[in-house]
């Protein structure tokens, strides 16, 4: 996690320099308290709280877990089903399959969907959506939990803008026990632009959103 902080703070840096008017003083400060914090001890503390809202997440709800047919929909690889918010398996979803543009104009219309099927669901067992889960609650929810996110950008996405010659061979590694990331690949600052801003905006949307405070 240390080296993947460093690079979160390489890109801030170099944006920054390059690109200052674009990251007024608040949200730079706001940005580098949280890349100061201990980030990992945050997230391990969200996946653990729990409250009347938690219900059973994917925990690992991105895009390559989702297999499309023309009409359906289906999810795979459950290894990090949890118990834990909804706003969590959302916000996840969110940061790392979705870039600024889309959220901008289209993250209202995607929390409404979800709402709306959720409703929907609810209503199916026999609840009343309005009493067990209002839409106010789904609000506090990400409000919340929303931070998790920013956690999960400085895991993924530098990762995820590696060249192909710089991805490991997992398959190779013969020990099973836990071993740091610097020891399984190098993994480098990020080197354009595009990228780092891909990292950045989502800094900027949490904290426009208020869930970076």
């Amino acid at each position: 996690m240390q080296r993947l902080v460093a690079i979160s703070k390489d890109a801030l840096a170099v944006e920054c320099a390059s690109n200052g008017y674009e990251f007024p003083a608040n949200l730079k400060e706001v940005i580098e308290a949280f890349l100061d914090s201990n980030i990992y001890h945050m997230m391990v503390e969200l996946t653990h709280t729990r409250n009347q809202n938690s219900l059973i997440t994917h925990g690992d709800c991105w895009l390559p877990n989702f297999l499309f047919r023309p009409h359906s929909v289906r999810m795979i690889d459950f290894q990090m089903v949890r118990y834990g918010s909804p706003a969590l398996d959302i916000i996840l979803f969110v940061y790392t399959c979705t870039d600024q543009s889309m959220r901008q104009h289209g993250y209202g219309q995607m929390l409404s969907a979800y709402y709306q099927s959720c409703c929907e669901l609810l209503a199916d067992l026999g609840s009343d959506p309005d009493v067990v889960f209002p839409r106010s609650e789904l609000s506090k929810e990400l409000e919340q939990f929303g931070r998790f996110g920013c956690g999960i950008a400085v895991e993924s996405i530098p990762l995820s803008l590696l060249d192909e010659a710089e991805v490991p061979e997992l398959d190779k590694i013969e020990t099973t026990e836990a071993l740091p990331l610097e020891q399984v690949m190098t993994v480098r600052n990020i080197k354009t632009s595009a990228g780092r801003r891909r990292l950045l905006d989502v800094f900027r949307h949490a904290y426009e959103s208020g869930y970076l405070k």
